[in-house]
């Protein structure tokens, strides 16, 4: 998988992620009234709160990369020249 792919793959998965910990932290707050099943979903939603900061931070690393790949495309010098005119 090219670093392109795995970069619009994580941005998707980050962006489910999002949405994810959004409805969680709402039903979280829906269950204030049952301490017990709040606190199975709060513990729910600390776990995909770090599952979004691991894929953050492999975000981060994936771009890194791209750029010493861009980085090391413009270094490289040209190919040989063909002699067909």
């Amino acid at each position: 998988m090219s670093t392109a792919e795995q970069h619009e793959t994580l941005q998707q998965h980050i962006a489910r992620l999002r949405v994810r910990i959004e409805q969680q932290a709402a039903h979280v707050e829906r269950l204030a009234d049952y301490p017990e099943l709040a606190e199975r979903a709060g513990t729910i939603l600390q776990q995909d709160t770090e599952s979004l900061r691991r894929a953050l931070i492999q975000l981060e690393q994936i771009e890194e990369d791209a750029k010493k790949e861009d980085a090391a495309l413009v270094r490289q010098p040209p190919g040989p020249k063909s002699d067909i005119a």
